[in-house]
């Protein structure tokens, strides 16, 4: 592999790098102390990631009778009750000021209590989230759940999962996948099941006809979701997988982190599939985002102990993979990673788990392409279970949700603390005021037309928040 010739400046310029995450002795340290501003815990208290998912009753299956019904093989869907707990209030609109931001609604909802981790789009003036959920006697599906800021939420579809996992701690992919300015007339949804393989569905939310695709990708590694965009006419859906290395028949076997992804056209037939792993490097968490044309692009991270690097693969017109290039070298990323990409001003801004002082969990943010050092966006202060970073791109900053320990033990009790990131003139980065939502983990977020950011928060949470 042909590494970006920034990699050798940020390997002379280490120590710089590593002070401004770790903390060096006698160096202007860029991590602020953590803010003191806290919200009141919801009024129903997520559990952390070790507990058992609460006992219910498994929806039961059904089979329509009329031959070649696409739905024939979905499960029932379960009653409205177990959909949502709580209903939201309306949604307020206050006048906020630059780089504050403050939930809207006195109540949130709760959506598929039985779930664990979500993921969100936004289409127009409503949301759609996707987890899955464990049922009795080892029994999983995903379901999908259509929200609108203050009303009750409506079950879209739920996909039986051939051989369930253990319960997960990632979400399954969800995009809008219909022609540009529809109002989210196609989605798609990808998934993992417990034999590792990659399958995908996509269909109308208003007639949700959703057959599972066999996709072709196997031995998929469960901490890291799929990814899922639509690039012109075709469906790309990107996974981790897991390759067994070459080693000792007396040791245990290896595997290496790889990067794959499948090319599905507009009628659900797979028309490619593609290895875009660096030469001799490896890749995980998959997401899309938009690359300086406003297309979207491919990134993912090679995550190493010192010294990771985040790759980005373009598509041309035809939707084949260019080959894998450096986006930015990153200092002390965390195990295991995870990152998310924002566009601001015209800059790329990388936001990342990483490692901070004395071997903490921290979030820090720097910009593609540069050799800048990075700033906290939280700061290194316990420690406890992995952190999960999110953000959305905005006119003029990016609205971030990250997941920080809220006090040194480890098991302190984590929170999500959502803030802005604006860059000046100048190209300095300006972090607004971060709202604290104690008491959350594991955040997924979405921007509606009218700038209402819904929260999805582990075990089904969703909170709504305005940024001004």
């Amino acid at each position: 592999m042909n590494l970006d010739p920034r990699i050798g400046a940020l390997f002379l310029s280490g120590s710089l790098v590593a002070c401004s995450l770790a903390g060096c002795s006698g160096a202007e340290d860029p991590i602020e102390a953590p803010p003191a501003t806290t919200t009141s815990p919801p009024e129903t208290s997520t559990p952390p990631p070790e507990a058992p998912p609460p006992e219910t009753t498994a929806p039961a299956t059904t089979t329509d009778p009329g031959e070649g019904d696409p739905l024939a093989d979905l499960a029932a869907p379960v009653h409205e009750d177990e959909v949502v707990d709580a209903h939201p209030s309306a949604i307020a609109s206050p006048t906020l000021a630059r780089g504050t931001c403050q939930e809207v609604a006195e109540a949130p909802v709760r959506v598929l209590p039985r779930a664990s981790a979500f993921s969100i789009v936004a289409a127009r003036d409503r949301f759609y989230l996707a987890a899955y959920e464990g049922l009795d006697a080892g029994a999983e599906q995903v379901s999908i759940v259509e929200l609108v800021a203050g009303q009750a939420p409506r079950l879209v579809v739920s996909i039986p999962i051939a051989s369930p996992a253990a319960r997960r701690t990632v979400a399954p992919a969800i995009a809008l996948v219909g022609a540009a300015g529809s109002e989210a007339s196609e989605l798609g949804v990808s998934w993992i099941d417990g034999m590792g393989a990659v399958r995908a569905a996509f269909f109308d939310p208003a007639r949700p006809v959703a057959r599972a695709i066999e996709l072709g990708l196997v031995d998929a590694d469960l901490r890291f979701a799929p990814a899922l965009a639509r690039i012109g006419a075709q469906r790309v859906v990107a996974a981790t997988i897991a390759i067994p290395e070459n080693g000792p028949a007396d040791q245990p076997t290896r595997t290496a982190m790889r990067m794959h992804l499948v090319r599905v056209d507009a009628q659900g037939e797979v028309v490619g599939t593609h290895d875009v792993s660096p030469r001799a490097g490896m890749g995980s968490h998959p997401l899309f985002a938009p690359g300086p044309s406003g297309a979207s692009e491919l990134f993912f991270i090679d995550a190493r102990v010192a010294l990771s690097v985040i790759h980005r693969v373009g598509f041309d017109e035809d939707v084949m993979p260019g080959d894998a290039a450096v986006a930015r070298p990153v200092n002390l990323s965390a195990e295991p990673p995870s990152f998310a990409i924002a566009r601001v001003s015209g800059r790329e801004l990388a936001i990342y788990a990483a490692v901070g002082n004395l071997a903490t969990r921290a979030v820090g943010v720097v910009e593609l392409g540069g050799t800048d050092a990075p700033d906290g966006v939280v700061p290194g202060l316990g420690y406890g279970q992995p952190l999960t970073v999110r953000a959305i791109s905005r006119t003029t900053d990016a609205v971030v949700a990250s997941e920080a320990p809220s006090a040194a033990p480890a098991d302190a009790p984590h929170e999500v603390r959502v803030r802005t990131i604006a860059v000046g003139e100048s190209g300095a980065r300006v972090l607004g005021e971060p709202l604290v939502l104690a008491g959350a983990t594991r955040p997924a977020l979405a921007i509606d037309a009218s700038g209402v950011i819904a929260i999805a928060l582990e075990g089904g949470l969703v909170r709504f928040v305005r940024c001004g």
